[in-house]
């Protein structure tokens, strides 16, 4: 059983610190990558939302792997994890990089075999980070409380992380010069982007290796036995297993989706349907991210007082309100002073939204590793991570390949400055509509969320009396 300790606050901050890492280079890619290139690079909508629709297909697969490996490493100087950290950190950085300097001038070909290229290689460094790094964040402490504000500072750092590409690709990259007034169609400021976000990268990744390796010692250690082809199989299986677990994954699968389709198409949305300036958008993107950043302590005050279940049932629902008040912002964008206020408010609403969803399922996760412990004796913070992230990866990969048709059926034109009115319509619905559909199932499955305080503190003193028999 992981250790019922209390997380001095500089070392939780420095763990936290590490997802800004992650975050930072997620989102650029998220966020940025689609728009660049089908608007930049001129290659075709769908053609993109394959080739991105493949690397997180593998993305998803190596995540499982990852946390196997990971959950059996032997090593007295770096732990489980920590190795890992360094690996992944410096991989992902030079990757990210590389990905932004493509040359619009070279042909399509080379473009997309390019882009597939250091896609790849940077979503398999980013698992090599990140699997290890969530598990590692389930380990610091077994306390059931602790865990909630583990994960809050975490999801605090993941947004503001978010926000750097957002807010500053908005204010200092993507503002307009000659020949470009619209900033964000300039390559050059895709270069100067990636190189920053990689800089910023390594150094967090740095800060969380720093904060936390005084801990490898207290962590727990690896299985006895040998790991196996067949053993990441059983361990996925036994996971499968768990009634709680699998509320919790598919919960959390659903409201990624959500996320996803924010980060694929909300600049297009942002460009093509509002047609906001680059400091209007920052403005919204601001609000929404800041807003989550701020909810943290709230959250993690109804998680301690009404349970976590409520807490996070609590989140989708907003989340839900939020996207219905999304869907009329798309029709009044005819009046745009009225509409961008509308927007702000929509905005704050799915940021409050979003800081529960995201760091409340993986503090219920941490409990159901107890379980599972239980049950085999061992703990694989690992392989139960990966498996969230392979089940959420792969629902993402369909979901930005389904975009890809829908940005080519609705008669998107990369070649066009400005989108057709009825175009611009469409676009627009595919962030609420979507959205709607995905919270509404993250909320039937995390409803049925049996896991509370007393509960687990039962599961944790039976472990104990198993360990001293």
């Amino acid at each position: 059983m992981a250790e019922v300790r209390q997380v001095s606050k500089l070392d939780k901050t420095g763990y936290g610190m590490g997802n800004l890492a992650f975050a930072i280079v997620f989102q650029c890619i998220s966020g940025f990558f689609y728009f660049f290139s089908t608007a930049v690079l001129k290659l075709s909508p769908a053609i993109v939302g394959l080739a991105v629709s493949l690397s997180v297909v593998w993305d998803a697969v190596t995540d499982p792997v990852m946390g196997y490996i990971s959950d059996y490493t032997k090593s007295a100087r770096f732990g489980r994890r920590h190795l890992y950290l360094i690996i992944g950190a410096v991989g992902t950085a030079l990757a990210n990089y590389l990905l932004w300097t493509i040359n619009p001038a070279d042909s399509a070909g080379f473009k997309l075999f390019l882009a597939i290229a250091y896609m790849l290689f940077c979503k398999t460094f980013i698992t090599v980070y990140t699997t290890p790094y969530n598990a590692l964040g389930a380990e610091l402490s077994g306390d059931y409380n602790e865990r909630t504000s583990i994960q809050a500072v975490k999801t605090g750092f993941f947004i503001i992380g978010f926000l750097f590409p957002t807010i500053a690709g908005m204010l200092l990259f993507f503002r307009p010069v000659p020949g470009y007034p619209v900033g964000q169609l300039n390559p050059a400021a895709y270069s100067s982007m990636g190189l920053a976000s990689s800089a910023i990268t390594l150094v967090f990744a740095a800060i969380c290796y720093i904060a936390t390796r005084s801990y490898i010692p207290k962590l727990p250690k690896p299985p006895a036995e040998k790991g196996s082809v067949k053993g990441l199989y059983t361990a996925m299986f036994n996971a499968m297993k768990i009634r709680d677990f699998r509320n919790i994954a598919v919960g959390y699968l659903f409201v990624s989706i959500s996320s996803a389709l924010l980060s694929v198409v909300g600049l297009h949305v942002m460009t093509y349907t509002y047609r906001l300036s680059n400091k209007e958008i920052a403005l919204v993107f601001g609000v929404l991210f800041g807003v989550a950043v701020l909810s943290q302590p709230l959250w993690t005050l109804i998680s301690a007082r009404k349970e976590k279940k409520y807490a996070v049932v609590t989140a989708v629902l907003i989340g839900i309100l939020g996207a219905f008040g999304f869907i009329p912002t798309v029709f009044l964008r005819v009046f745009p002073a009225v509409n961008f206020y509308l927007l702000i408010i929509v905005g704050a609403v799915l940021g409050f939204s979003t800081g529960g969803c995201l760091s409340i399922p993986y503090s219920m996760l941490a409990d159901t590793i107890d379980v599972d412990e239980l049950r085999t004796g061992t703990r694989k913070e690992g392989v139960f991570y990966g498996t969230v992230t392979f089940m959420y990866k792969l629902s993402q990969s369909v979901v930005v390949l389904a975009l890809g048709i829908i940005m080519g059926a609705i008669g998107f034109n990369a070649e066009l400055a400005e989108q057709p009115h009825g175009v611009g319509t469409a676009i627009g619905l595919i962030l609420p509509i979507g959205s709607l559909v995905a919270f509404s199932f993250s909320y039937l499955f995390f409803r049925h969320c049996s896991l509370n305080r007393e509960k687990i503190k039962d599961i944790q003193r039976q472990i104990d009396i198993k360990k001293r028999q």
